[in-house]
């Protein structure tokens, strides 16, 4: 419910931000929902982490190169530390998505709720703050979650995710159709097992960098 959230509407919202923007000629603003779906559907701790670790690539480049004025190696390149930036950023100037961004947060909260009764009244009051909103892309969701209450209030009492049952059907998906298809379904099954196990050391290559 939560990725649904997030490509229906936090996605959705973006790009029809950006069209709008578009049709209207503010480049200016335009520039500042460009290539934002990773920041906007990201946690928080994801992006501060991202930061961190390239504050201290680049850390790494100025002492090492830069500043002795040697040219950066082949396959280094100094990275952007500023996602949480952007991410506030966007959010103090448009209210729709601040008011987005928010009920991501409390929705993921909810799922962590194991009393059935506590969940049904948070997901009730969440309901009201999302139509209050007036957000399209958040009413449309809100039906969403109207018509699924039922197993929504269900994973309080059984905190069963389908996760790695979908992953794992995408993964044989994926070997399906890069094989385009396969005439011995014993070596199919080989392949799917193949794939799923967990290798105990990673392969590294010989070859001189």
């Amino acid at each position: 419910m939560v990725k649904l959230f997030k490509d229906k509407v936090l996605t959705a919202m973006r790009r029809r931000t950006q069209n709008e923007l578009e049709e209207q000629g503010n480049k200016d603003e335009y520039k500042l929902y460009k290539n934002m779906r990773y920041v906007l559907t990201a946690n928080r701790s994801t992006l501060q982490k991202k930061d961190k670790k390239a504050r201290k690539n680049n850390r790494y480049l100025n002492e090492t190169y830069s500043n002795k004025g040697r040219d950066l190696p082949p396959g280094k390149r100094r990275m952007k530390a500023d996602s949480e930036r952007r991410l506030d950023e966007l959010l103090a100037k448009n209210v729709d998505f601040a008011a987005a961004y928010i009920l991501c947060e409390q929705l993921k909260l909810a799922f962590r709720e194991p009393d059935r009764q506590k969940l049904e009244e948070g997901m009730n009051l969440w309901l009201q703050l999302a139509r209050q909103s007036n957000v399209p892309e958040i009413n449309s969701y809100a039906d969403t979650i109207v018509a699924r209450m039922k197993g929504i209030l269900n994973h309080a009492d059984h905190p069963i995710s389908s996760g790695k049952l979908e992953g794992t059907n995408n993964l044989i998906k994926t070997i399906r159709r890069k094989a385009y298809g396969f005439r011995n379904t014993h070596y199919f099954f080989l392949k799917i097992m193949e794939a799923s196990r967990k290798p105990r050391f990673r392969f590294k290559s010989y070859k001189k960098v």
